[in-house]
């Protein structure tokens, strides 16, 4: 991804969800491109609420490391996402 995104690269990043212990949440926003980077550090399900601006229903799904999504405020142990947000 960081070779065919810039926004990996040179994005600003904002941190976001900083209230949960467990789960490493930022932003990166380049050239009107912003992604949502969302990460469970932890070996058991993690329930997440969103921020207000972000609505997850309305973001592309980039990258995850499961094979599927079944609840967007669930996240597996370990597991990962990367969004694309809507302009």
């Amino acid at each position: 991804l960081r070779k065919q995104h810039p926004v990996m690269v040179y994005g600003d990043y904002q941190p976001v969800m900083e209230e949960y212990q467990n789960v490493v949440a930022y932003t990166r926003e380049y050239e009107g491109e912003k992604w949502l980077m969302v990460f469970n550090v932890q070996p058991f399900m993690q329930t997440v609420i969103f921020p207000d601006e972000i609505d997850v229903d309305k973001c592309q799904l980039i990258m995850c490391n499961y094979a599927d999504i079944s609840d967007v405020t669930q996240l597996r142990p370990y597991e990962g996402r990367i969004y694309l947000l809507p302009n």
